[in-house]
């Protein structure tokens, strides 16, 4: 299946952008999102996960204040839309590559809505590669990058 990403010279490995090459089920990509208040009184957290070999895009916002927490979900189909940022009323856009995001939430028939631009405090930083076996068999193998911002 090709889409839109395949028109474009961003390919890592000989498939198109609708295959990883892995057959890893459990296989990711993932934003996280984090922020707090100082005196612990309220916190939040984004995240939208594509996990291409499960045809699945899915996204959560938590939100917790004064001893509460709320939570939305959301899950779709990932194919034929790969490229879409979008689940639900949640979406993440690049704004500037490896600097800028920004986080909606549509109002729903959920108490939580929000519309979010995170901006890098400091470069991104690859974390070294991770790789680790349990009885001979791999478990895990990935890289992650990570950055701090508002």
């Amino acid at each position: 299946m090709l889409t839109e990403l395949d028109d474009t010279l961003l390919h890592q490995a000989p498939l198109p952008f609708a295959s990883v090459s892995t057959s890893d089920h459990r296989f990711y990509d993932r934003y996280w999102f984090e922020g707090f208040a100082p005196d612990g009184s309220a916190g939040l957290i984004v995240s939208m996960g594509r996990y291409a070999n499960m045809n699945v895009l899915d996204g959560f916002v938590t939100a917790q204040q004064d001893g509460r927490q709320y939570n939305v979900r959301f899950s779709r189909a990932l194919r034929p839309a790969v490229a879409e940022t979008r689940v639900g009323g949640l979406s993440v856009s690049l704004e500037e590559p490896l600097r800028v995001l920004r986080l909606r939430l549509e109002e729903g028939d959920h108490p939580l809505s929000c519309d979010l631009t995170w901006t890098g405090s400091l470069p991104a930083r690859l974390e070294d590669h991770s790789f680790s076996r349990v009885q001979g068999r791999a478990v895990s193998d990935m890289y992650r990058f990570a950055q701090v911002g508002t």
